[in-house]
């Protein structure tokens, strides 16, 4: 019976090889060398910005914490709730250790956001009381869904896959994938 892969172990060493400033394809071959599974390796490093990417990327990734720390900063003093707490406290946290996963619910957010507040304003057109707070969560909003969506291409682009053809010990012809990373 084939041994399970440890993904949490994997991650792990790979999160170790691209703080070194391996490239992500070097942390492939050398976790593929090591552990055998090529399809679940690259898909865990899929998810891992590598040191390039981070220092070429990090201040974006800033601007787009500080937008989304002072939307929900805003919000929250005009009407706090556990809820806003907590979506805006998991979206800070997955912004700040970089995971990229959690990017597509910063876009989430921002376009619901966004369209709940242009909705009101449409709605209220006829009192023109639009104040600065709306005004400056709707320009937060629009920034945080531009960075998450372009930071999540950016900071962790996907591996180009391609099958390649061998022949096994049998002589038999089969194929496998391949995966380049670009750094």
């Amino acid at each position: 019976m084939a041994e399970l892969l440890n993904k949490k172990e994997v991650r792990k060493e790979a999160k170790e090889l691209l703080k070194q400033g391996v490239c992500k394809q070097q942390v492939f071959k050398t976790l593929v060398e090591k552990y055998k599974y090529s399809i679940e390796v690259a898909n865990i490093l899929t998810y891992l910005p590598s040191q390039k990417a981070i220092k070429k990327y990090g201040i974006w990734n800033y601007v787009l914490l500080g937008a989304i720390c002072l939307n929900a900063l805003i919000l929250l003093f005009n009407s706090p709730n556990l809820g806003a707490i907590l979506w805006f406290g998991l979206l800070i946290y997955g912004v700040i250790t970089m995971r990229i996963n959690y990017y597509k619910w910063v876009a989430i957010l921002s376009f619901f956001l966004i369209t709940t507040f242009v909705v009101l304003m449409f709605y209220n057109q006829g009192e023109n009381n639009y104040s600065l707070s709306i005004i400056l969560i709707l320009t937060l909003n629009i920034i945080s869904l531009i960075l998450s969506i372009w930071l999540e291409t950016k900071l962790c682009p996907k591996p180009k896959e391609e099958k390649v053809q061998y022949t096994n010990s049998e002589r038999e012809q089969k194929y496998k994938m391949t995966y380049q990373f670009q750094d």
